[in-house]
């Protein structure tokens, strides 16, 4: 059985964004996001790693191109647990999967939009114009 927390919220800023290579050559990057419940009545927050490595360093330097500030997203969480060199344990939660709920409304709005939008007719002209350029033989 695999455990799935989702925490829906919107996207109020980024913390520590870093980059590097690993030991075995390749690039990683990551960044802190921090997500608030978008409800007036004691709204939870949280703050999450987003982590790409290999062929996959560039989603964190997506994510920041293509999200906004005050954006509504849905993040599948992801948990791991660390010992620190104290020897002290830490929890981290990882942004595992990312929708921005924002982008998506608006993309289904301009869709609908644009299927409302009546489609032009050219005029018998302008097809018979048409056809008589063409240079197919078939």
């Amino acid at each position: 059985m695999e455990n799935k927390i989702i925490f829906i919220g919107k996207y109020v800023n980024s913390h520590d964004l870093r980059s590097g290579t690993t030991t075995h050559g390749d690039d990683w990057a990551a960044v802190d996001i921090e997500l608030k419940e978008d409800k007036e009545d004691k709204p939870q927050s949280l703050i999450c790693t987003l982590y790409g490595v290999g062929e996959y360093h560039d989603k964190v330097e997506k994510f920041i191109d293509y999200t906004s500030i005050g954006d509504l997203l849905e993040v599948e969480l992801k948990f791991t647990v660390n010992q620190g060199n104290t020897g002290k344990f830490y929890n981290k939660v990882n942004a595992w999967r990312i929708s921005n709920l924002t982008r998506k409304a608006k993309l289904q709005q301009r869709t609908q939009q644009n299927t409302n939008t009546p489609a032009v007719e050219l005029k018998k002209e302008e097809v018979a114009a048409t056809q008589a350029d063409d240079d197919v033989p078939f």
